[in-house]
């Protein structure tokens, strides 16, 4: 049950905010702005996550540590946002349509 727990947290919460933020930056195809989708888009979905998965635990956290762990989930989303751009101006810039 502890491994089946662990991979769930590791899709949760590395997997996901890098794949979110891979796919906005592609879509939105411009480096600078994929950053932005992916970092902003975390940091306003992770600490209401946090929160939410905290109250049901029973356990309430410092909102300080909830906060910085939003942010390093954020970074991971500004990362795939970043690699999302990367790949879509390299997609269109290699097609022939």
């Amino acid at each position: 049950m502890a491994l089946l727990n662990a991979g769930l947290y590791v899709v949760l919460f590395v997997l996901a905010p890098f794949v979110a933020g891979a796919i906005g930056g592609y879509l939105v195809s411009r480096i600078g702005s994929g950053t932005l989708v992916g970092l902003l888009g975390a940091l306003f979905v992770y600490p209401l996550l946090i929160g939410f998965l905290d109250v049901l635990q029973g356990s309430m956290s410092d909102p300080l540590v909830i906060l910085q762990a939003a942010f390093i989930l954020s970074l991971i989303g500004a990362f795939g946002g970043t690699t999302g751009s990367i790949i879509a101006s390299w997609v269109s810039r290699n097609s022939s349509v």
